[in-house]
């Protein structure tokens, strides 16, 4: 109810500005004037949110774009997505079964091709299955809260018997936190967000 409120305050102005601008067109009678300010009140409660929401996913769209390129620059520095999965073959092979976790202010190092994603995190798992090895690489993301939050971005690199079935699953948390979607950019790796 109080969001409900607060957002009323904030159409009336608007409303008001925009009844002071189209009033002289209406008839003068007290309750066309009435009605041409509720109706305009109404269509600016309905246009608002909508014309906000709209800048919001453009934005949103150019942001991801935005880290895209930026993660396939570094990917193409590297010498690509198979250098990328070698990279990961190679920790995973090192860490066998052992769970592996690497955060942005780690002091151990990563294979080259791996560090130069400038990750936040990266986590290898053999949990999922026998079958199943995997790395998650979060790159981009970060929530705000009350803010602006950052998408999230990040890669998934599978390998062993499984890895032909395997398809990534959403994460749930905060959003910058977290993906919903997926999309395959090479062989056993996948694009999160």
């Amino acid at each position: 109810m109080e969001s409900g409120a607060s957002f009323l305050v904030f159409c009336l102005p608007i409303a008001w500005l925009l009844y002071l601008l189209t009033r002289r067109f209406v008839v003068n009678s007290k309750v066309s004037h009435v009605a041409l300010f509720c109706l305009i009140l109404v269509v600016t409660s309905l246009v608002i949110p909508s014309a906000l929401e709209l800048l919001s996913m453009a934005r949103l769209r150019h942001e991801k774009q935005n880290q895209r390129e930026i993660l396939a620059s570094r990917v193409a520095q590297v010498g690509g997505w198979e250098a990328l999965r070698s990279d990961c073959l190679s920790l995973i092979e090192k860490q066998g079964d052992d769970y592996f976790h690497w955060h942005k202010w780690s002091t151990n190092t990563l294979p080259a091709s791996i560090a130069a994603l400038k990750p936040w995190y990266v986590d290898y798992d053999s949990y999922k299955s026998p079958e199943v090895k995997l790395i998650r690489i979060k790159v981009f993301g970060i929530h705000s809260t009350g803010g602006h939050s950052i998408p999230y971005l990040g890669l998934e690199i599978v390998t062993g018997p499984g890895s032909r079935d395997y398809l990534p699953e959403p994460a749930e948390a905060a959003s910058g936190n977290a993906h919903a979607k997926y999309s395959k950019v090479a062989e056993d790796i996948y694009e999160t967000y």
